[in-house]
């Protein structure tokens, strides 16, 4: 499923969490899966999230989801842009998208969100913090690159969104069908429809802070520690009498370093948090009677597996399992199966034999669904 007129190599090297590329007919002769229509009905789910963004310049507004028939009635004729998060979780052709961007590790990809806009609408001067392509589905966007941005940059005030208050233009590019842009973490930048019935679909990539790394890690350890483990004095703590010393944190350096240096608890933590469903969502687990034929992928599974050093760690919807050796390569198969595709016989058979508990776990994660029919 590569790309059109795209060397994945030279991307790599010099694009990825580097600078902007336009990947000009990357999909040629795309049709999009989804229109207007289908994105309203989607944003009326109970459990959607879809905001409806109406402005420009300086002035805009903001609402969220889920909306109902009423709310599109009173929009505006133009200027106002109707996105809806993780509609990958939903229609099987967004999801297929992804397969294109296979040059990546796909538990990457945090979702794909589908914005439909009338002719003038975007969200604004803004970046993100985290890497996107822009996949043009349908009509024209505009798209102008800015700076390189943090935290440090001003943003405009009293906004429903974190819009920058100076936007220094580097390139301008119109997208049409098929046309892909990507954009690293941090680059500002500013979309707007020059056609209605304007459709972009976002895939975006997960990029964890350091505090979510550190806070699921204290998770995972605290649940393993033992009160019995506790800081204890030695002879040179003692000699200090009142004082906090340097001895005092040598011991305390001695007691945690073991808990710190634990390989497997990291490992562990940052797998089951990669793999944690975008959003709220909660997968929709399987019966529990393990079938022998007819599974698939679900089309909200995030699995991978870590093979290194005699461990085999399978990592499904947040959750993990310590699997044999025979097992990890039929696994490793699995995670490259497409998103809502049946599994191939002998590839399910085979995990049968060499690990029952791993075809279990992933069906009661709901990374694979029984009666792929």
């Amino acid at each position: 499923m590569a790309l059109a007129g795209f060397d994945r190599d030279t991307f790599l090297r010099d694009y990825w969490q580097k600078k902007p590329l336009l990947i000009r007919q990357g999909l040629p002769n795309y049709q999009c899966p989804i229109d207007g229509n289908d994105l309203a009905g989607l944003a009326c789910e109970d459990d959607a999230e879809a905001r409806l963004i109406a402005g420009r310049d300086t002035v805009w507004q903001m609402r969220n989801g889920p909306f109902n028939e009423d709310d599109f009635n009173d929009l505006p004729v133009t200027d106002w842009t109707l996105l809806v998060q993780r509609v990958d979780h939903w229609v099987e052709d967004i999801a297929a998208l992804a397969g294109h961007f296979d040059f990546l590790p796909q538990w990457r990809i945090e979702d794909i969100m589908v914005s439909y806009a009338v002719s003038g609408g975007g969200v604004g001067p803004h970046f993100d913090r985290y890497d996107v392509f822009l996949v043009q589905g349908s009509g024209r966007r505009e798209w102008r690159i800015g700076q390189q941005c943090d935290d440090s940059d001003d943003l405009m005030a009293d906004q429903p969104l974190r819009l920058l208050h100076e936007f220094k233009e580097c390139d301008r590019y119109v997208l049409e069908p098929g046309d892909i842009l990507y954009i690293p973490p941090g680059v500002a930048h500013w979309g707007t429809a020059l056609d209605d019935d304007c459709i972009t679909l976002s895939v975006g990539f997960r990029a964890p802070s350091v505090a979510q790394i550190l806070e699921r890690w204290w998770d995972t350890l605290s649940s393993v520690l033992s009160e019995d483990q506790r800081y204890r004095d030695v002879e040179a703590t003692l000699a200090a009498g009142n004082l906090l010393t340097a001895e005092h944190i040598e011991q305390l350096q001695a007691l945690l370093q073991p808990v710190l240096n634990d390989g497997e608890l990291l490992i562990q933590s940052f797998g089951e948090l990669v793999t944690e469903p975008a959003g709220d969502y909660l997968p929709q687990s399987s019966p529990r009677e393990v079938p022998s034929t007819d599974v698939a992928r679900a089309l909200d599974s995030r699995i991978t597996v870590y093979c290194s050093d005699g461990s085999n760690i399978l990592f499904s919807n947040g959750m993990s399992l310590r699997v044999n050796a025979a097992s990890a390569p039929l696994l490793a198969d699995i995670c490259q199966c497409v998103p809502g595709g049946v599994l191939p016989t002998t590839l399910w058979t085979e995990l049968l034999k060499a690990s029952p508990e791993a075809a279990s776990f992933l069906l009661s994660t709901g990374a694979l669904l029984a009666d792929a029919d």
